[in-house]
């Protein structure tokens, strides 16, 4: 019976390796629907599902949920109201009764931007505040692109076909990465892309989110059409407006780096993969009219 119970165990870890993208429970806290995982002292996951259904597996952005092979330290207090978790960048308040999806009315984050001056930021869950200050990431193309300036603050890109993203350094001191509705990984041998479907929200739970309080649901310029936004369980107003309603599932990682943009660069490597320098003979043909330089130059 003892030998037969190891073994089990054993397979499990493997698996979770593997499949699970070695998530460490040791820097999980649950608090109802709430999931909070501490992946360093200023990165930190925040998911929400009133079902309780959270997901470990690869996604389109996420390739690991481990930085670092040693835990971070963190402190986690709970009074009757609250849960806070504290490390020594980053403090976590959450209410504890909550009933909707994270919202500036029971979640808020301080992130210690400079710990010598005590100088602080607070994220408030206050939709679109997270972009001010954002020093912008990248479009997918320039094909089309005739004028001068490009619009790289995506709420004011037009253009849906350029796949608009923020980056992941911020001059207000933190970034807050969307990745609710990317694409997930399956588990066979070659790994392909599965897209997630959500059933359509409740009219309610989508009447009772104010205009204030309406989150683009996985989207920066809001361009998607009823259809599509309705597939991701989330809340459309005509012509384009698709939110978050008050029970829709949110997973986000917030960036709490200050303005250390080297360790956020280089934490988002760790749980997006390295990036890899394109090979040079994609550049094609150099060609010059001038003198026969040599390689080195």
């Amino acid at each position: 019976m003892s030998m037969s119970f190891v073994f089990c165990t054993f397979l499990l870890v493997v698996t979770v390796t593997e499949n699970l993208v070695l998530l460490t429970s040791a820097s999980i806290i649950y608090e109802s629907q709430a999931r909070f995982t501490i992946l360093s002292a200023q990165l930190i996951r925040l998911e929400w599902s009133s079902t309780k259904e959270f997901v470990d597996e690869k996604t389109w952005l996420v390739q690991s949920r481990q930085i670092q092979s040693i835990p971070p330290s963190f402190i986690v207090t709970r009074n009757d109201t609250h849960l806070r978790i504290d490390t020594s960048f980053v403090t976590l308040e959450y209410l504890r009764n909550a009933t909707t999806t994270f919202s500036q009315h029971n979640i808020r984050i301080t992130i210690r931007v400079n710990v010598v001056k005590e100088e602080t930021v607070v994220w408030n869950a206050i939709p679109g505040e997270e972009y001010d200050g954002n020093l912008f990431g990248t479009l997918r193309t320039l094909n089309g692109s005739r004028d001068s300036k490009l619009e790289l603050d995506c709420r004011n890109q037009p253009r849906d076909d350029l796949h608009c993203t923020y980056g992941v350094i911020s001059r207000r001191g933190y970034v807050l990465i969307d990745d609710t509705h990317r694409p997930q990984f399956d588990d066979f041998r070659w790994p392909w892309i599965i897209n997630k479907q959500y059933s359509p929200p409740d009219p309610s739970h989508c009447q009772i989110v104010s205009i204030e309080e309406r989150r683009n649901c996985g989207l920066t310029n809001n361009n998607i059409n009823q259809y599509e936004c309705e597939l991701r369980g989330c809340c459309f107003i005509y012509p384009s407006s698709c939110f978050y309603s008050s029970q829709s599932q949110q997973d986000l990682n917030l960036f709490g780096h200050g303005h250390v943009y080297s360790q956020a660069l280089f934490e988002f490597t760790r749980i997006a993969g390295s990036i890899p320098l394109p090979p040079r003979y994609i550049f094609g043909i150099f060609f010059s009219r001038y003198w026969a330089y040599a390689e080195y130059e």
